[in-house]
């Protein structure tokens, strides 16, 4: 019961408060012959590193290895996850090289961990060894060791070695899912590679389900790039999924249909969207928005058809 208490002050956030009466019942309990073990530090030092008091949980570590215990991976990843978090990557490091020394091997996780830390500080190339450094060591990464270092490649523009990646895991067995793709996808459009992007939401499409971000991407990047053919093409596929973009992404579609004097294209979405949204209140408003925003009325009024007509036609 003792354990269970202290395993709840250090998981719902109240730790701070209760920590003087959480290390007096670590430091009684052994009166009543029961001693605490690794569970009961390990508790103890998640709970410190919560709070950022990486000094007291290092030395609460210390106190555990001088009482003969043994702590496993998950108290080492605790602390290397405390460490990481707040930026002593070194730490962390110099932790992981102890758990080998004591034979104690790191999990999946543990390596997870450091990559995060390694990818929130910008250290890509040392991510991308560790990745290396983990398999050569026997420990098999999955979906999440790879999504790590893939979002920090395509965020510092190296979307190619992210793709190169992609691949890598697939042939290892590893399936990845739709948040992988996306961000991917997302890479690609930032690159400006709106037809590498296609082709992997074709190929993310054969894999798992997709949600809305990938299309939405794709789509906006099309408009971006004046290519409105292929852009009403992935709106069809977005409307027959029954997905539903944000009005900014319509308007994006219809404002270049405009430029470009494509009335009659930008009569056809219209119905098409309104067809679509007629029982649903949200979506009429935001086609509503839509018209008055591009001024759809003044621009075809131009061409000779009166406001009414318009009106009763949209």
């Amino acid at each position: 019961m003792d354990r269970i208490w202290l395993h709840g002050s250090a998981t719902i956030g109240d730790f701070y408060e209760t920590y003087d009466a959480s290390m007096g019942l670590v430091n009684s309990i052994k009166h009543d012959n029961c001693f605490p073990d690794v569970v009961t530090y390990t508790t103890v030092i998640d709970g410190l590193c919560k709070e950022g008091r990486l000094d007291e949980a290092k030395r609460y570590f210390i106190q555990m290895l001088e009482k003969g215990l043994h702590p496993d991976a998950i108290s080492y990843s605790t602390l290397i996850d405390g460490f990481c978090k707040h930026g002593e990557l070194s730490m962390a490091f110099k932790l992981l090289s102890e758990m080998q020394t004591r034979e104690c091997a790191p999990s999946t996780g543990t390596y997870n961990l450091l990559m995060r830390g390694l990818s929130i500080g910008g250290k890509i190339d040392k991510a991308y060894k560790l990745l290396n450094y983990m398999q050569k060591k026997g420990c098999v990464p999955n979906a999440f060791s790879y999504s790590l270092l893939m979002n920090c490649l395509c965020e510092g523009g190296r979307v190619y070695e992210a793709h190169t990646l992609l691949n890598e895991m697939c042939q290892k067995g590893i399936s990845p899912n739709a948040s992988l793709f996306n961000t991917l996808i997302g890479g690609f459009c930032k690159a400006g590679n709106v037809d590498e992007a296609w082709k992997l939401l074709e190929r993310a499409e054969t894999v798992c389900a997709m949600d809305v971000p990938a299309y939405s991407m794709l789509f906006n990047e099309l408009c971006k790039n004046g290519r409105l053919f292929d852009a009403q093409n992935v709106l069809d596929t977005i409307l027959q999924k029954g997905f539903n973009l944000d009005g900014f992404s319509y308007l994006a579609l219809i404002r270049h249909l405009c430029k470009e004097e494509k009335l009659e294209e930008v009569k056809a979405l219209l119905n098409k969207l309104l067809a679509m949204m007629k029982s649903k209140e949200e979506w009429y408003y935001n086609l509503q928005k839509i018209l008055v925003s591009v001024k759809i009325i003044g621009v075809l009024c131009c061409k000779g058809m009166r406001e009414a007509q318009l009106q009763q036609k949209f």
